[in-house]
C-alpha cells in the first residue's frame, strides 16, 4: 500500500464558486458556474513494456538500450500529469419536470432552491440534497483515498504498469463520478436511520417543521437490522395457493370416481378397468372355485369377510391334489409298459401301445391356477 502511494501519488486541489479558496483558478479555466478541481499524478519510477497514449497516464519515452538487451521500454514523458474537472449541480420539480434550477457550484445551490416554485416537500427534499452536495464532491473522495481511488492501480504490478487503454482518464472520472453518487444515496438513507458517526452521548437537536418531520417518519429504506419487511399479499397468496393445492392431491382421486360416477362409465374405462392386474387376479380365484369378490367392477376388488384365507389353503390343497394325480400317471404308464412287452416283444409296441393307454385314460383335469404343474412329463421306467 505504502509502496504504491510513492509510486504512484495523487493529490487534488480545488475552487469552489462564490467562496475563499486556497488557490484561484487563472481565467483559461475559471468558471463561475461550476466548481473547478484538479488532480495531480506523479507516474515516478513507473514503466510499461508498450507504450500508453493515455493523456493523464502517459507512457511514452522509450528507455530501452544496451543495458535491457534493446528490449523496449516506457515510462513518462512528463513528471506531473494534470486532469481538471468541473462539477455542476441542479435541482428539478417532481410534479413539473420543467420547473428546474440553473447549473451552478453547491454553495449556489440554495439560493438556486429558492427562486422556483416547489411544493412544501418538495423543498425540503432539495434544501436536504443541497447540504448532501457539501459532502459528495469528486474531488473529496479523491482526496480521501488517494492512489486507491485510482482503476488504473488494478493493473500496476510494483513498477510495471500494465497497457491501458487510450481513454484511461475517462475510466477514472467516471469511477469518481460514481462513487460521489454512491456516497448522496448514503446521506439520504442516514437522514432517517441516523448518521453512523453519531458516537455515544451526542444528541442532535433542533425545531423541526411538521413537513420535516414526515420527511423523517415517511422515508423508505433498506434495512437489514432487526426489523424485516415483506409483502403481506404475496405471502397471502403463497399459503392459499399451496393449500388449495395440498387439499386438491388429497382428493382428486375420489374426486375424479365421484365425477365419473355422475358421467357414467364408458367402454373404454369398464375395459381399461377390467384389464387391471388385480381385477385379472380376481378372475382367477373366480375361476378356481376360490373366494367371493365384490367391486367387480372397479380398480381395486374386495374378498368378502370369511375368505380372506384363500392364498394360503390353495397352495396347500392344490399341491397335495397335484402329487396324487402325478402318481396316479406315473403308475398307470407302468402297468401299460408291462403289458406291451408280453403280447408283442419289441421295442416299438412297448412304445405304442402306453401312448394309446395314456390317450384312452388322461389324468382327471386341474384347474386353471394349477397350469404350472400340468405342464410336468411323467417320468419314464
Amino acid at each position: 500500500m505504502e509502496a504504491d502511494v510513492l509510486i504512484l501519488p495523487i493529490s487534488v486541489v480545488e475552487a469552489y464558486v462564490g467562496q475563499s479558496n486556497l488557490w484561484e483558478p487563472s481565467s483559461a479555466i475559471n468558471r463561475t458556474d461550476a466548481d473547478v478541481s484538479l488532480y495531480f499524478l506523479s507516474p515516478n519510477r513507473i514503466y510499461s513494456s508498450t507504450p500508453i497514449d493515455d493523456p493523464w497516464f502517459s507512457l511514452r519515452m522509450d528507455i530501452g538500450g544496451e543495458a535491457t538487451g534493446y528490449v523496449p521500454f516506457y515510462r513518462s514523458d512528463h513528471w506531473v500529469g494534470v486532469l481538471g474537472c468541473v462539477d455542476q449541480y441542479q435541482v428539478c420539480s417532481v410534479t413539473n419536470p420543467t420547473v428546474c434550477t440553473r447549473f451552478g457550484g453547491r454553495s449556489q445551490m440554495n439560493d438556486f432552491i429558492k427562486q422556483i416554485e416547489l411544493t412544501p416537500a418538495e423543498h425540503e427534499t432539495a434544501m436536504h440534497l443541497g447540504y448532501a452536495t457539501t459532502l459528495i464532491g469528486t474531488g473529496d473522495y479523491v482526496r480521501i483515498q488517494g492512489t486507491n481511488a485510482l482503476m488504473a492501480r488494478e493493473k500496476l504490478h510494483g513498477t510495471h504498469q500494465i497497457v491501458l487503454p487510450n481513454n484511461q482518464w475517462h475510466i477514472e472520472v467516471s469511477s469518481f463520478m460514481a462513487v460521489s453518487l454512491a456516497r448522496l444515496q448514503q446521506v439520504v438513507v442516514e437522514y432517517a436511520t441516523a448518521s453512523n458517526s453519531v458516537h455515544s452521548g451526542m444528541e442532535l437537536r433542533g425545531n423541526l417543521s411538521d413537513t420535516q418531520q414526515r420527511f423523517c417518519v415517511n422515508q423508505k429504506v433498506r434495512h437489514s437490522g432487526e426489523n424485516t419487511s415483506f409483502s403481506l399479499l404475496g405471502m397471502t397468496i403463497i399459503l392459499v395457493c399451496g393449500a388449495v393445492i395440498i387439499i386438491l392431491s388429497l382428493v382428486i382421486d375420489t374426486l375424479g370416481d365421484w365425477l365419473q360416477g355422475k358421467v357414467g362409465t364408458s367402454p373404454r374405462q369398464f375395459q381399461w378397468r377390467m384389464n387391471e392386474k388385480l381385477q385379472l387376479q380376481r378372475l382367477a380365484y373366480e375361476a378356481a372355485g376360490k373366494g367371493d369378490w365384490s367391486a367387480a367392477t372397479d380398480i381395486v376388488p374386495v374378498i368378502l369377510a370369511g375368505h380372506n384365507q384363500i392364498l394360503g389353503a390353495l397352495g396347500d390343497e392344490e399341491d397335495e391334489e397335484v402329487d396324487e394325480e402325478d402318481e396316479k400317471v406315473v403308475m398307470q404308464r407302468k402297468h401299460s409298459i408291462s403289458e406291451g412287452s408280453t403280447t408283442n416283444g419289441n421295442m416299438q409296441a412297448t412304445t405304442q401301445d402306453p401312448e394309446e393307454e395314456f390317450a384312452i385314460q388322461p389324468p382327471p383335469s386341474r384347474s386353471p391356477s394349477l397350469s404350472r404343474r400340468s405342464n410336468r412329463t411323467p417320468p419314464l421306467t
